[in-house]
């Protein structure tokens, strides 16, 4: 999940196989509330991706308290 937009653009240049979309990085640099639009993009973009796969591998980094938010957001 994304925490900033800096980790945006350091997944983008270091992690092979990464792009974080420019309107992402955007999103979450204007949020006042990085957690809550970290929740926001990554339920979205889970139910999104669902109907496409079999599974997702979500890395709270530190936030694994708002796992159960992301969850329950995105509808699993």
């Amino acid at each position: 999940m994304l925490r900033s937009g800096a980790m945006a653009r350091y997944m983008n240049k270091n992690v092979a196989g990464i792009n974080v979309p420019d309107n992402l990085i955007k999103e979450i640099e204007e949020s006042n509330d990085k957690m809550a639009k970290s929740v926001e993009i990554a339920s979205r973009l889970i139910k999104e991706l669902k109907p496409m796969c079999q599974g997702l591998h979500l890395m709270p980094i530190g936030w694994d308290k708002i796992l159960p938010r992301v969850l329950d957001a995105s509808g699993l």
